[in-house]
């Protein structure tokens, strides 16, 4: 598998190097309204992998790409897509433990193991591409069993900001800022 980005001004900058060819595909790629920066996995004869190229092309028509979001999705759904094709899968005959592995293969057994924070963003693009696939009739169900609002996916870490309220002490006599507690006469936490 490869993966390939849309890009109009690289056939426009080379025409000598494409030719007729490269008129021809920036006609398709007007009459398709892909746009540029479009991700597009290909197999090794260079034809698109459905879902996925599917599934990025309806995220670029939402309009759902600032900052580059889809360049980072594709690197996401490429990665998963290797993992299962060495498992013999791919992503419409996916099960849970093919996933669960693969999260253990990203957060335990790699050399560099990416940590809780960049494995949640990764699971949410997974999660994402699996809801789509089952809206789309592409998968009967997601293969991930979720109890309650938990999903096996997550690395379990609380994103939740713990917040404590906080008062303004109106008593008139408050005691002096201290070297340890400079704010210690400003605001006393709530009752």
């Amino acid at each position: 598998m490869d993966l390939f980005f849309v890009s109009r001004t690289r056939v426009l900058d080379r025409p000598a190097l494409f030719g007729d060819v490269g008129a021809e595909a920036l006609r398709r790629l007007d009459y398709r309204a892909l746009p540029d920066r479009l991700p597009v996995i290909v197999d090794t004869a260079m034809r698109p992998m459905e879902p996925a190229c599917s599934w990025f092309r309806h995220r670029a028509y939402l309009g759902r790409d600032p900052e580059d979001t889809l360049r980072h999705y594709a690197y996401i759904v490429l990665r998963l897509m290797e993992f299962l094709a060495e498992r013999g899968r791919d992503l419409s005959t996916a099960v849970e433990s093919d996933l669960v592995a693969y999260r253990r293969s990203r957060t335990e057994l790699q050399d560099v193991p990416v940590g809780g924070t960049g494995w949640d963003r990764e699971a949410s693009v997974i999660n994402t591409l699996l809801d789509w696939m089952v809206r789309q009739r592409l998968r009967r169900a997601s293969p991930l069993r979720a109890a309650g609002s938990s999903n096996p996916l997550s690395s379990g870490m609380s994103r939740d900001m713990d917040i404590r309220h906080l008062t303004l002490d109106s008593s008139a006599e408050s005691p002096k800022p201290t070297a340890s507690h400079p704010r210690s006469s400003i605001c006393t936490p709530a009752q």
